[in-house]
């Protein structure tokens, strides 16, 4: 069976990634909300923040879903065990989407370890700062 559409599979591992990057960044801005203190939605329950995912990936396979748009590594292995796609696809799209959850973790873990150290040094400042002397600080 396989695909037969006019879109290359590098397009289609780029909507995969993208659209996975899209529903992550608003499923998890529900998330955020929900959970953050000084939020609206702060305290809004579980039923808004599941609202909140499923509209995320609403929105994820509204936009990429004529190119492609599963998002999921295994339900593109389910579709290659029934046949609807070729063998080398399931591997393509899912390094796909895996490259870029890597990233947004990758990136995510490394601005945390920046904005930490940072915040550690101005702590270091600000008590450099205060003390009277520089030996009996």
């Amino acid at each position: 069976m396989g695909y037969h559409g006019p879109y290359s599979l590098g397009a289609r591992c780029g909507t995969e990634a993208l659209a996975t990057g899209l529903m992550v960044f608003l499923g998890e801005g529900c998330l955020a909300n929900e959970l953050l203190s000084n939020t609206k939605g702060q305290g809004m329950g579980f039923g808004w923040t599941a609202f909140g995912f499923g509209f995320a990936f609403f929105v994820s396979l509204a936009i990429w879903n004529g190119v492609s748009a599963h998002m999921n590594p295994a339900y593109v292995l389910g579709l290659w065990l029934i046949g609807e796609v070729d063998a080398g696809k399931p591997l393509s799209f899912s390094s796909s989407v895996l490259c870029l959850s890597y990233h947004i973790i990758n990136q995510t873990m490394v601005r945390t370890a920046v904005l930490s150290t940072f915040a550690t040094f101005l702590r270091g400042l600000l008590a450099l700062s205060r003390c009277t002397t520089t030996w009996h600080c």
